[in-house]
C-alpha cells in the first residue's frame, strides 16, 4: 500500500479488482432504481425489456462474493456479452448488489448511468425523483430523529419485524449498515445504535450526524425497493446463507484488524557508494522491481490484451 502524505491510510477497496478491468471511467452505485431489479428474481426479464431499444448493451451477474471472485464473475459476463453482440456492455447490473457503468468518456458513464436508471425506474412505475427526500434533525446532543414521512409510514404500515429485516437482507448494505444497530421497537437507546418504533414510526438514533443520515437513508432504501418490488408484481431477491455468512465474517474481519502501522522506508546506500549496475536492497529502482514482480505474479490472468493493467486483488 502506498502512503500519500496528507492523507490518511485507508483499506483498499475490495471492489478495486473489477473496476481494474473496466473502462477508464467507472459509476458504480447501489442505485434503488437499479436495486429495484436487483433484488427481484425476475432481474434478467426485467433488465431485457427495460433496456431494449438503448444505444448501449448490458450484462447481469449473479450475486456473487466481493473480492476476487466477484471480479471474475464480471469479466467472464464482459467477455459473454461482447462475444455475442459484438459490443462490450456498458452496463452490469449486478444481483442483490447494485449497478455498474463504464466508458472511456466521464460524460458518457454518466449519462447512461442516469438513463439505465430511468429505464429500470420505469418498469416499476416511477421516476428518477421518486425516492424520498432524507433528511434527520438534531433532537439533543449526539441524538437525531431521522425526518423522512415516507419511513415513519413504513414503520407503522409496512408489516415489517426486527426477524425479517435482520434474517432476510436484500444486499450487503442493509447488513453492514443494521446489523447491531437498527432496533424495532427496542424500549431503551444506547449509543451507537437506532430505535425505531411501530406505534410512532418515530427513528431515534445515537450518534454522529454523517452515521445518522447513512443508516436512514438505507432504511428507507430498504423498505422502498421492497414496496415497489412487491407491488409490481415481482418476488423479493434475498441473500442467501452463505453470502450472508460471508459478509458477516467479512465485516467481523475488518473490524478487528484494523491497518498496521506505517512502518518507515528502507534506507538506501548513497548514490555515491553505489556501484553501476547492481541493485542494492532497499534502494528505490529495487523497490519497484520488487512491487512490479509482485503484482505480474498475482495479476497477470487479469490484464486485458488490449490495455494492460495492474490489479489489485483484497
Amino acid at each position: 500500500m502506498r502512503h500519500i502524505d496528507g492523507l490518511a491510510d485507508l483499506r483498499p477497496s475490495v471492489e478495486a479488482g473489477f473496476h481494474s478491468i473496466l473502462k477508464t471511467f467507472v459509476v458504480h452505485t447501489h442505485s434503488v432504481y437499479a436495486n429495484l431489479a436487483a433484488c427481484s428474481t425476475a432481474c434478467r426479464p426485467i433488465a431485457a425489456q427495460a433496456f431494449a431499444g438503448a444505444n448501449y448493451t448490458w450484462g447481469w451477474v449473479p450475486y456473487t462474493d466481493p473480492g476476487a471472485n466477484l471480479t471474475f464473475a464480471i469479466r467472464d459476463e464482459l467477455r459473454r456479452v461482447e462475444k455475442e453482440t459484438g459490443k462490450v456492455p456498458s452496463v452490469i447490473l449486478m444481483q442483490n448488489h447494485g449497478i455498474i457503468v463504464h466508458d472511456d468518456a466521464p460524460d458518457t458513464a454518466l449519462a447512461i448511468h442516469t438513463d439505465a436508471n430511468e429505464r429500470l425506474a420505469r418498469m416499476f412505475g416511477l421516476t428518477g425523483t421518486s425516492f424520498p427526500k432524507i433528511a434527520v434533525r438534531e433532537m439533543a446532543a449526539g441524538i437525531y430523529a431521522a425526518d423522512v414521512p415516507y419511513l415513519a409510514d413504513q414503520f407503522q404500515t409496512g408489516g415489517y419485524s426486527q426477524e425479517f429485516l435482520m434474517t432476510q437482507p436484500l444486499d450487503p448494505d442493509q447488513m453492514v449498515f443494521l446489523t447491531d444497530t437498527f432496533f424495532l421497537n427496542k424500549e431503551v437507546l444506547e449509543d451507537g445504535q437506532a430505535v425505531a418504533s411501530s406505534k410512532t414510526g418515530e427513528m431515534l438514533m445515537q450518534m454522529d450526524a454523517k452515521k445518522a443520515l447513512t443508516l436512514t437513508e438505507t432504511l428507507t432504501a430498504v423498505f422502498f425497493v421492497m414496496e415497489h418490488i412487491r407491488k409490481s408484481g415481482y418476488e423479493l431477491s434475498t441473500m442467501g446463507e452463505a453470502a450472508k455468512k460471508f459478509i458477516a465474517n467479512w465485516e467481523r474481519k475488518n473490524t478487528a484488524s484494523p491497518l498496521p502501522e506505517r512502518k518507515p522506508e528502507p534506507k538506501a546506500r548513497p548514490l555515491l557508494q553505489q556501484r553501476p549496475g547492481i541493485v542494492y536492497l532497499g534502494s528505490p529502482f529495487y523497490e519497484a522491481l520488487r512491487n512490479m514482480y509482485s503484482l505480474y505474479k498475482k495479476c497477470r490472468y487479469l490484464e486485458r490484451p488490449d490495455r494492460p493493467r495492474a490489479v489489485f486483488l483484497f
